[in-house]
């Protein structure tokens, strides 16, 4: 069984010759399927209802491939929308201390949800050796405070100009613990404050950056082996 150059089903079966007349458009010949006699060339046999063109090797009605072609349009066309429905709905941000860059910390924000995330503000608190608390300071944050889904953003936290003298008239070398609050707001959810321990070493080299910043600010031209005394360390 083939198919001829127009797409119609072929047999190895002989037509009759045609003993009517001469006209080629009454040349019958068997259906393949029920035998029955039809035209040559036809592309469905009048009897069985067969599809004897390249339809027929699918197994499956005319009706039934024009709702197939249907449903892979529809699935076409709200497939994205689907997807888009059951992909979760949430923010998960994850914050680390990264490096001490200048008088900055480097705090990488890491969004491992699919809607954004942001980081509101952030301050600066620590505990001295006997337990006691010192008031946090807050920090001005550099860098765009939008963490998209899936994305991460790095944020340089510094002391504001004007909260460099309450920073620095700290007991620093009394220090013994200091940590970031950095409040976080995520996807449908209410903003919280999240506590990131920021290392001794790492904070003693932010306050010796910031305390030369200052420095700087206020007596340009100072010779470096005058800012060699430091609040930021034991004497």
């Amino acid at each position: 069984m083939k198919f001829n150059e127009g797409g119609v089903m072929q047999t190895d079966v002989k037509p009759p010759e045609n003993l009517g007349g001469s006209n080629p458009s009454d040349i019958t010949i068997p259906c393949p399927v029920c035998r029955e006699p039809i035209k040559e060339g036809a592309r469905k046999c009048v009897h069985c209802d067969s599809v004897l063109d390249w339809r027929g090797w699918l197994g499956i009605s005319e009706t039934a491939l024009a709702l197939l072609v249907a449903l892979v349009s529809v699935i076409g066309a709200t497939g994205p929308r689907v997807v888009e429905l059951l992909t979760p709905r949430s923010s998960d941000l994850k914050l680390s201390l990264r490096q001490v860059w200048g008088q900055n910390l480097e705090l990488v924000g890491l969004n491992q949800g699919h809607r954004n995330s942001q980081l509101l503000s952030a301050s600066i608190w620590a505990k001295t050796q006997d337990g006691r608390q010192l008031d946090a300071i807050p920090l001005q944050i550099t860098g765009i405070p939008n963490v998209p889904g899936e994305q991460a953003t790095l944020f340089e936290l510094q002391i504001p100009p004007a909260s460099i003298p309450a920073f620095l008239s700290w007991p620093h070398p009394k220090i013994q613990s200091a940590a970031l609050a950095a409040v976080v707001n995520e996807y449908k959810k209410q903003p919280e404050i999240r506590n990131i321990d920021v290392p001794v070493g790492y904070f003693r080299l932010f306050c010796r950056a910031t305390e030369d910043y200052d420095t700087i600010m206020r007596h340009p031209g100072l010779p470096l082996d005058a800012r060699l005394a430091s609040r930021c360390v034991a004497p």
